[in-house]
């Protein structure tokens, strides 16, 4: 009888270790699919931000403020986008105007419809 029990115990012993390698190794896969995801929407925010802080120039002073606060993004997004605002040059006013202006027409237009 006690020799049944000790095998039954290795038995018990060596799945429960099973187990926990098969754990450890999909948390470890779910851990590194993670990170990919983290470092493709950290790209993909980094990619987002460079745009706007290349279009942001060619709207008009006052209207930088609104469209900053229209964006649906975190709070926190938004405060380097209103420094961004403030600081860069504007460009509005160049002879591209009549197509930033059909723009922001179209944008305006856009979210007074949502």
């Amino acid at each position: 009888m006690l020799g049944r029990i000790e095998s039954y115990k290795k038995i018990t012993d060596l799945e429960v270790e099973a187990l926990k390698q098969d754990l450890s190794r999909k948390l470890a896969e779910e851990r590194n699919k993670m990170s990919q995801l983290a470092s493709v929407l950290a790209n993909v925010g980094r990619g987002y931000l460079d745009i706007i802080a290349d279009l942001m120039p060619w709207a008009p002073i006052e209207e930088r403020k609104k469209i900053v606060e229209s964006a649906d993004v975190p709070d926190d997004f938004k405060a380097p986008l209103h420094r961004w605002a403030e600081k860069a040059p504007d460009l509005s006013t160049v002879i591209l105007q009549g197509r930033v202006s059909k723009l922001l027409q179209a944008y305006r237009s856009a979210s007074e419809k949502q």
